[in-house]
This record gives C-alpha cells, sequence and structure tokens, in this order.
C-alpha cells in the first residue's frame, strides 16, 4: 500500500482486543476489492506475486 498512500497512512494498527472502526473496515474492504480487480486484470491471481 505505500506506493498507494504515504508510509503513515498505509498501515492500521490495533490493540488486542480492540476492534476496527467501521471506517477502518470500510477502508481496508475497498482496498482489498481494488488490489484484487488490479491483479486479476493484470493475471497475478490471489496471490499479487508470478
Amino acid at each position: 500500500m505505500a506506493t498507494l498512500l504515504p508510509v503513515e497512512q498505509a498501515g492500521v494498527v490495533t490493540l488486542r482486543r480492540k476492534s476496527l472502526s467501521a471506517t477502518a473496515q470500510s477502508f481496508m474492504s475497498v482496498m482489498t476489492d481494488t488490489l484484487a480487480s488490479i491483479s486479476a486484470a493484470l493475471g497475478y491471481g490471489m496471490g499479487l506475486s508470478r
């Protein structure tokens, strides 16, 4: 994700037994879907590596 966002904004950190906010969960869902679409379009499949 560092190629998409500045390093200080690319990570999501939680403490044990603390849940992610709905905003963080939504962000991660969108990023997962976006990266999966890009990966599939490039022919990488699920692993993002050839």
